[in-house]
Parts: structure tokens; C-alpha cells; sequence
């Protein structure tokens, strides 16, 4: 409640204040970007919203995107800058893997779940970037095989994010109704008819 909030703020003040000036860069007062990203966590938090792990990432966010706004307003192109993202400090995209801790842990959760095959393919494909030709004589398969495993393997590891989206805290009904999704989970909740 209200005590935890402004232990929170007593606690991270200082550290916030430093984060902000860093983040500010002369564009902002400082003292004034820390003070509305925290009011308006407390805000979120308020509501019963918010985040409920790393406040300090969703602090911080709110003020690199305060400078975003800050630089791309009017009055900033009256001083001649021109594009905000080539004007912002390099440190503050570290906090993106941060801000998505979240949504990696769905998909790696969601990939571990495909059969070894399918967590294979896509390792080699998407991530390490390789073409179904050159996972031949790994997979023991010719390339068009291939090609049909990598189809496969994605479209379940969409209905597997999706089953780890839904099945996140939720209640027993929730996800019993989530293990009886689709085979094809389309984009459109139309276009399956037994959705």
C-alpha cells in the first residue's frame, strides 16, 4: 500500500536521481523526469497495475521515453535536433532486455515444451541463422523435410507461447481452456472456427 510506496521511493531515490540526470542529458531537469516517473509508477500502482517486479526498469523506461517525447516535440526542433533515437544516450537500450524478461521467458518456456526435432530446427534456423540445406546430415533429413519441420516447429511454438501467455497466474479454469487450444492458432480468432 501507500507504506510500501513511499519506502520505495525513500529507497530509491537516490539511485533514480543519478539514473535520471544520465538519461535527461541537459534536455530535461532531472530532479523533474525522476519525479513524474516515479508519481506516475505510484500512479499505476494505485490502480492496482504496474509492474510487480523491477519497478526501477519501468522507471526508467518511462523516462527514456519522457526524453523521446522531450526530443521529438516542436520546441526541440526549434534547437535543430533532428532525430531523437541518434540523440539518445547508448546505455539506454540496456534496459529492453529488461522491460521483455517476461516475454523471453514465455518463448524459451514455450520452445523447451516442442519435441527435440522442432526445438532443434528452430535453433538452427531462426536463431543461429542456418539454412535447412546445411542441417542435412544433422537432422538426418533432405532439405524440403526440412523446410516442413521448420513450418511446423513455429507454428507450435506460437500455440505453445500462446498456452504459456494464457496459462501465466491464471486460474485452474483458465488453463484447462488453454490446453484445449487449436492445433493452428491464427492470428484472427475468426479465421479458426473452433477457436
Amino acid at each position: 500500500g501507500r507504506g510500501a510506496a513511499g519506502e520505495y521511493r525513500a529507497d530509491n531515490r537516490p539511485h533514480l536521481l543519478s539514473m535520471a540526470r544520465w538519461i535527461a542529458n541537459g534536455v530535461i531537469d532531472h530532479e523533474d523526469l525522476a519525479s513524474d516517473a516515479i508519481t506516475a509508477l505510484l500512479g499505476v500502482w494505485a490502480q492496482g497495475t504496474g509492474p510487480t517486479t523491477n519497478p526501477n526498469t519501468y522507471v526508467a523506461r518511462s523516462m527514456r521515453n519522457r526524453v523521446i517525447d522531450e526530443y521529438r516535440s516542436p520546441r526541440s526542433r526549434v534547437r535543430g535536433v533532428i532525430d531523437a533515437d541518434a540523440e539518445m544516450t547508448p546505455h539506454v537500450d540496456s534496459t529492453r532486455d529488461a522491460d521483455l524478461h517476461r516475454e523471453y521467458r514465455y518463448v524459451t518456456s514455450a520452445l523447451r515444451s516442442l519435441p527435440p526435432d522442432q526445438q532443434q530446427v528452430l535453433v538452427g534456423v531462426v536463431i543461429d541463422g542456418r539454412k535447412p540445406a546445411e542441417l542435412e546430415a544433422e537432422l538426418g533429413r533432405p532439405a524440403s523435410a526440412i523446410y516442413s519441420l521448420v513450418r511446423r516447429a513455429k507454428v507450435g511454438l506460437r500455440r505453445a507461447t500462446l498456452r504459456e501467455i494464457l496459462e501465466d497466474g491464471a486460474p485452474e479454469e483458465c488453463r484447462r481452456a488453454a490446453r484445449r487450444l487449436p492445433e493452428t492458432v491464427t492470428e484472427l480468432v475468426d479465421d479458426a472456427p473452433d477457436s
